[in-house]
């Protein structure tokens, strides 16, 4: 009986999450605290040490109109959500040269990267298709295919 308790429990607490939202007749407070708490629980379910910045991937994608599930997705990517990555860079984020870029901060970084998704020349092609492909052939163009794949999964599972 305590089994069949407990997969109710996990089928109700699973709903939940799964369930669209929709938005509309959410205040824009409502919203955003129910994107941070998905997002903290998505980052915890990973054990990243970026779950503390839920907030800022909110507050840069308004900024730089970059879908945070997308940045977010970049960190899974790239980093494992932050858990394998040098100099607060959870992107992978490279310079020119091919030198990967330090950050002070998490933060930083994640609002360099929306900022530069955002107003750089390169991904003029992205922002105007919204395609994932098209920011994967500039972001990643040694396997653009699989690294499209891999973002639209953690984008998917992500269900902001």
């Amino acid at each position: 009986m305590r089994w069949i308790k407990i997969f109710i429990y996990l089928i109700v607490i699973y709903g939940i999450f799964r369930q669209p939202v929709h938005f509309s007749s959410l205040k824009q407070e409502d919203q955003n605290s129910f994107k941070v708490k998905r997002i903290q629980t998505f980052l915890h379910s990973y054990n990243s040490p970026l779950e503390d910045n839920s907030m800022d991937f909110i507050n840069a994608s308004k900024k730089y109109k970059i879908p945070a599930q997308t940045l977010i997705a970049i960190s899974g990517v790239e980093s494992t959500f932050g858990k394998n990555c040098n100099s607060f860079n959870p992107f992978g984020y490279l310079n020119s040269d091919g030198s990967l870029i330090s950050f002070s901060s998490y933060k930083e970084a994640i609002y360099q990267v929306a900022k530069t998704i955002s107003g750089g020349k390169a991904y003029q092609k992205y922002r105007d298709t919204k395609s994932i492909y098209e920011l994967a052939k500039v972001y990643n163009y040694v396997s653009p295919d699989k690294w499209t794949q891999d973002i639209q999964y953690f984008q998917k599972a992500l269900a902001l």
